[in-house]
């Protein structure tokens, strides 16, 4: 009887004491949960009825594409003319001008943020100087929360009004060597969309954050690419680095056999290492060719000329299933004008493998 209720008192206690010290805590963890779980209801939701249709013209956006070492400076202009903050979130920041820039910004009282990827595939200490080059600097810099997600693959700045949605890292080879496109938008709903996704991910928050022209990974880029292209009528131009999804290779092949006419530029080293499965494509009606003397970087998807996807996401399961990534979809005509360009020169500048 003694011994029963000593563990009565014991555990009243030990609730008690619970309580006092990790009840708060308990709580906000449950709320937490529970907001994610309703948000995570919305959005599929959202995600199950969207359509291209959806997409809107976002406004004040422009496209510039890489090598260029104009649109570095063109980026630095703006970190150097911020009046309220600069918020990165990066997959890699090796650029020398633009930590400096950083450091600058500061300095004047510009509220500096940064996301930075701590193990890079095959690259696993390339962040750390630049970590410890803003810390040294106060600059309120932090590691994506590894346990969100499989690598943060992302490549976004968010400078005062303005958003910057890249397919290339902050890295001197993007500007002087790489294909890769960069998005500029003063558009306000998808600026202040942006901007709740960094917060929360600075704050180590898993939060599902919809808007019908993001894409966002691992949330619902593949839901969303996959209706993109399976919508295609006439034909599908695309930008990748390789092929590494098989759900998404289907359907390209689905698509080509429907008559949709399929043109890809893919990366040299893909080309070189991917061949069977480029051969394979190949027979499938897909006419794919390597782009040459400059390094493929880019991630596009450009439907019947009317539809385009542009971001960080590449053709593979795990960019579209586990990383962080952020891409948009766009109907920007004067934008996709510049695409369809872009495009038609560097398709005609390589030789073709058949």
């Amino acid at each position: 009887m003694i011994k029963r209720y000593f563990l009565i008192i014991f555990g009243v206690l030990f609730i008690s004491i619970f309580s006092y010290f990790f009840g708060g805590e308990y709580h906000k963890f449950y709320e937490n949960s529970k907001e994610l779980q309703n948000q995570n209801k919305q959005v599929e939701s959202n995600v199950q009825n969207f359509q291209l249709s959806d997409i809107r013209t976002l406004k004040n956006t422009s496209i510039s594409h890489t090598p260029n070492p104009q649109v570095l400076t063109y980026i630095l202009d703006k970190i150097d003319t911020a009046q309220n903050h600069v918020l990165i979130e990066v997959y890699i920041l090796t650029e020398k001008q633009i930590k400096e820039s950083l450091k600058k910004a500061q300095k004047r009282g510009v509220n500096v943020q940064v996301i930075l990827e701590k193990n890079p595939y095959k690259a696993t200490n390339i962040n750390n100087k630049t970590f410890d080059f803003l810390k040294k600097n106060k600059i309120n810099v932090v590691w994506s929360k590894g346990s969100n997600y499989s690598l943060n693959h992302s490549k976004l700045l968010l400078i005062d009004n303005e958003a910057i949605i890249s397919t290339g890292n902050l890295s001197y080879s993007t500007f002087n060597f790489n294909r890769d496109f960069f998005i500029f938008t003063k558009d306000k709903k998808i600026v202040s969309v942006l901007e709740e996704i960094f917060q929360s991910d600075f704050k180590g928050i898993k939060q599902n954050i919809y808007d019908s022209n993001l894409i966002l990974s691992p949330n619902y880029s593949r839901n969303k690419l996959h209706l993109l292209i399976n919508n295609a009528q006439k034909d599908i131009k695309i930008y990748f680095q390789y092929f590494k999804d098989e759900n998404l290779e289907k359907l390209l092949l689905k698509k080509a056999g429907e008559g949709v006419k399929i043109s890809a530029i893919i990366s040299e080293s893909s080309w070189k290492n991917d061949i069977n499965d480029i051969k394979r494509l190949q027979e499938g009606g897909i006419d794919i060719v390597p782009l040459q003397k400059i390094k493929m970087h880019a991630k596009m998807i450009l439907v019947d000329n009317k539809y385009l996807y542009i971001g960080s996401i590449n053709f593979s399961n795990y960019s579209l299933d586990f990383n962080r990534e952020i891409g948009l979809l766009l109907k920007n005509q004067q934008i996709i004008t510049k695409i369809l360009d872009i495009f038609q020169q560097d398709k005609s500048k390589n030789i073709r493998y058949d």
